[in-house]
């Protein structure tokens, strides 16, 4: 029953971060924000009712959030436009590119398995994932070291060229979708997780 507890308090609170840490990286528009109509494609009715009351307030173009409860969706709102300027208005279908807003929900995941004594600091790749063929300079880089970008990583692989560390994902039979958006080495690690 306290698992349960604290696996619905840790995806509220990760939405919460998640939302704060998108209002906080979102410049305020120096123009007025056009009310956006909420349609059947902006989702959930009342959280795309609150959604567009923080949007308008914050001056922002769009803003979407997902509720998970359990593990499972439980409603899903997305209220604005995809571009300044236009009436090309955000579904509860578009993806965002977050960007570096990613290594604030790793770092929280991480402190949670960690939390939950699964994972600890100072695992290493290898600890993580014991049949996964990689070159022997990278098997010791622990979590601590890949959250505090003191690996020896290279600088600014393109995606998908991390074959220099580990197999293809697709070698390795992981979710494609998983991986698909991420934008971070350290966040394919941690989806893998």
């Amino acid at each position: 029953m306290g698992i349960q507890n604290n696996d619905r308090l840790a995806s509220v609170l990760l939405g919460f971060l998640f939302l704060v840490s998108l209002l906080a990286c979102a410049p305020s528009l120096p123009y007025d924000v056009i009310p956006a109509p909420v349609t059947q494609d902006s989702g959930d009715a009342d959280l795309a009712e609150l959604l567009n009351s923080i949007r308008l307030e914050e001056r922002l173009p769009g803003l979407a959030a997902a509720i998970i409860i359990d593990g499972r969706l439980h409603s899903a709102a997305a209220v604005g436009v995809r571009k300044i300027g236009t009436a090309n208005w955000l579904t509860v279908k578009d993806k965002f590119l977050i960007g570096s807003c990613g290594k604030a929900f790793t770092a929280t995941l991480a402190a949670i398995l960690v939390e939950e004594g699964r994972l600890s600091w100072q695992t290493t790749i290898r600890d993580a994932f014991p049949n996964l063929n990689m070159l022997p300079d990278y098997e010791n880089i622990t979590i601590q070291q890949l959250l505090s970008h003191r690996a020896g990583l290279p600088k600014n692989l393109k995606e998908g060229k991390a074959s220099w560390l580990i197999e293809p994902a697709h070698k390795l039979k992981i979710d494609q979708n998983k991986l698909q958006n991420c934008r971070s080495n350290i966040l394919n690690l941690v989806n893998v997780l």
